[in-house]
């Protein structure tokens, strides 16, 4: 079962959290080597996209219940079959661990900025990169450009960063693979930059500690080993 329904968001911009477009990750658990483009969009509930968006995936999953002749019911999310969102307060339990696990120091704002949203995690496999479109001023106007060439792809990163308002196209497919891998997936289609969105994690300076004050007055540059005459002659006490 391989029914695939692509949802386009075009409307409502999202933000997006952690994102691979660039550098593609191995994915864990296999042994071919594979390796797969990420995005995480950051949906707030009230969104009517992710109603609809939801209203897609149960359909699948019901689907594929229905072909395995298992009842979802009393089935949870996440654990008995795969699913493609995640609320944000899972999503921060799930880092927090993760870094446990890594042995890393785990910080309370780290991912806060999920809290209370839901998160959908969207993958595309290697050889099908997402599709990157950029808006470019044209005017008074803003045309969106679709990065074919790779070089322009490459030049484009600065576009795509963690935080960033995205719009793009992802699709919803069931799959059925084993006794403990079925479900849905979503995968990313295209990602499409609006140039705005707040950087996740940029650093805040603290802007009163700078306290400088410019000197009042003219200053001279004088380099003492050049001597009395040559000092009085720089200030415009005698002619050159």
């Amino acid at each position: 079962m391989a029914q695939n329904i692509p949802f386009l968001i075009s409307a409502r911009p999202k933000r997006l959290n952690w994102i691979e477009l660039f550098n593609p990750r191995a994915v864990k658990g296999t042994d071919q080597g594979r390796k797969n483009f990420q995005v995480q969009w950051i949906i707030e509930k009230d969104d009517p996209d992710l109603k609809e968006m939801v209203e897609i995936a149960r359909g699948l999953v019901e689907k594929v219940a229905a072909n395995r002749k298992q009842p979802l019911q009393g089935l949870v999310p996440h654990k008995d079959y795969h699913w493609p969102f995640l609320s944000g307060e899972a999503h921060i339990e799930k880092s927090r661990r993760s870094m446990e696990r890594a042995g890393r120091e785990w910080k309370d704002d780290y991912e806060q900025h999920c809290a209370g949203k839901v998160i959908l995690g969207t993958t595309a496999q290697e050889i099908y990169p997402p599709t990157l479109i950029i808006p470019v001023q044209k005017g008074s106007e803003i045309e969106f450009k679709q990065l074919d060439d790779p070089a322009a792809r490459a030049a484009a990163q600065k576009h795509f960063y963690r935080g960033m308002m995205a719009l793009g196209k992802v699709s919803f497919q069931g799959y059925d693979f084993s006794a403990t891998s079925w479900g849905v997936t979503a995968y990313v289609n295209e990602v499409c930059a609006t140039g705005e969105g707040e950087r996740i994690g940029m650093a805040r300076a603290d802007l009163g500690a700078y306290t400088y004050k410019p000197p009042v007055g003219t200053t001279t540059e004088f380099n003492p080993a050049l001597g009395d005459e040559v000092r009085r002659r720089l200030q415009g006490d005698l002619p050159w």
